[in-house]
C-alpha cells in the first residue's frame, strides 16, 4: 500500500518523501518542511545564572556583556527575564511542619522623596537552626499596623497555621496583632540594648546621669538573660528606683519604663523553651544590609521588589539558632 503524503502548498500536486522532515512536489519539484521551524536566528533564553552573578557575586553588567558578546542593555533585559522566572517559584521551597516562629522587621526606602517600607518576614522551625524567608511586601508610607496585617495575610495558609510566636522589635500595633492571631510575642533584645547603649553618653562619664544610665543598662542585661525569678524582681526594683532619681536622663527613663511595662515579652523564650525562640531578629537585620546593596542600582519600587525577591530565591535560608545564653 502506497503512503499518501500531503499535497504541495504551491500547485496542490501530490508530494513524495524527500528526507526525514521535507517533502517534494511530484509536479513542480519544490520542497517544503512538514514541521517548519521559526525563521531567523534562535531566540536567546534568559541565563539562569544571571541573578546569582549580578546580585550575589556583584559582577557588573558591562563585564558580563563583554563575556556574552552583547550590549549591557541586552544583559539587563535577560536579567529581568531570569528574575521573573525565578520569582514565579513559591517561597519557601522546603515543606515546613511543626511549630514555627515568625520573624518580622521593616526596611525603609525613599523613592522620589516618598517613603516606602519593605515588610520582611521569615519563619524558623522549632526543630531546626535555619530560617526560611517569605516573600516581602513593599508598601508606600510609614511602617504601620495595617501594613503588617496586609503582609501577614500573604503568608501561605499551610505555613500560617503552624506559627506559634512572633519575634519583633515591638512595632506599632504588634500587641494587637499578636492577640488577634493568638501568638506568643518575643521582643528583640538587640533593639532595647542598642537604644539604651546609644544614650549612655560616653563623653560625659563623670556626670551622675551617666552612672545611673550605666547601672540601668547592666540591670536590663541581667533581666534579659537570667533564669532566676528572684534576680528578676531585684533588678526590676532597682531599675524602678534608678529612673525615679532626679539625675536620671529623661530619654533613658522613658526606655526603662517601656522595658518594665513589657518585661514579660522579653523573656518569652524562657517561658516556652520548647519553641527555641530566637531572642533577636538580627538575622533580618543582617539580610537588610545585603538587600540595600542589591537595591542600590535601581530607583523604582517594582524593580527593587523584583531584585529583593530574586535575592531571597538565591539565598532562601540563613542560620539562626534559638536562645543561646541562659544565666543563673
Amino acid at each position: 500500500m502506497s503512503t499518501r503524503y500531503p499535497k504541495c502548498p504551491y500547485c496542490q500536486a501530490h508530494g513524495v518523501r524527500f528526507g526525514g522532515r521535507r517533502r517534494r512536489c511530484s509536479k513542480c519539484g519544490r520542497t517544503w518542511s512538514v514541521r517548519p521551524r521559526r525563521r531567523g536566528p534562535k531566540l536567546r533564553t534568559a541565563t539562569r545564572d544571571l541573578p546569582r552573578r549580578i546580585l550575589d557575586k556583584k559582577q557588573p553588567t558591562s563585564m558580563l556583556a563583554t563575556a556574552f558578546g552583547c550590549s549591557a542593555r541586552v544583559v539587563r533585559k535577560r536579567h529581568r527575564a531570569a528574575l521573573d522566572r525565578l520569582n514565579r517559584r513559591p517561597a519557601p521551597q522546603t515543606i515546613l511542619d511543626g511549630d514555627l516562629a515568625l520573624l518580622a522587621d521593616g526596611l525603609w526606602f525613599v523613592f522620589r522623596r516618598k517613603l516606602w517600607v519593605l515588610y520582611n518576614m521569615a519563619v524558623k522551625p522549632a526543630t531546626g537552626d535555619s530560617v526560611f524567608f517569605l516573600d516581602p511586601l513593599l508598601i508606600q508610607g510609614k511602617e504601620s499596623a495595617e501594613g503588617w496585617r496586609l503582609a501577614f495575610s500573604t503568608i501561605p495558609e499551610h505555613i500560617h497555621e503552624h506559627i506559634r510566636a512572633l519575634v519583633s522589635d515591638g512595632f506599632q500595633g504588634s500587641k494587637a496583632i499578636v492577640r488577634e492571631h493568638q501568638w506568643l510575642h518575643q521582643r528583640c533584645h538587640f533593639h532595647i540594648l542598642t537604644r539604651l547603649y546609644n544614650r549612655l553618653g560616653k563623653r560625659k562619664k563623670k556626670l551622675p546621669g551617666h552612672r545611673i544610665s550605666a547601672r540601668i543598662y547592666r540591670a536590663v542585661k541581667v533581666v534579659l538573660k537570667t533564669t532566676s525569678e528572684r534576680r528578676v524582681l531585684q533588678k526590676t526594683a532597682l531599675i524602678g528606683q534608678l529612673i525615679a532619681d532626679p539625675c536620671c536622663r529623661p530619654g533613658v527613663a522613658g526606655i526603662a519604663r517601656e522595658f518594665l511595662r513589657d518585661e514579660k515579652l522579653y523573656r518569652t523564650y524562657l517561658d516556652h523553651p520548647e519553641l527555641r525562640l530566637p531572642t533577636t531578629d538580627g538575622v533580618l537585620e543582617s539580610l537588610h544590609g545585603r538587600l540595600r546593596e542589591v537595591a542600590s542600582r535601581v530607583n523604582r519600587p517594582t524593580a527593587v521588589l523584583r531584585r529583593i525577591r530574586g535575592y531571597i530565591r538565591v539565598h532562601p535560608t540563613f542560620v539562626c539558632k534559638g536562645s543561646v545564653y541562659q544565666q543563673k
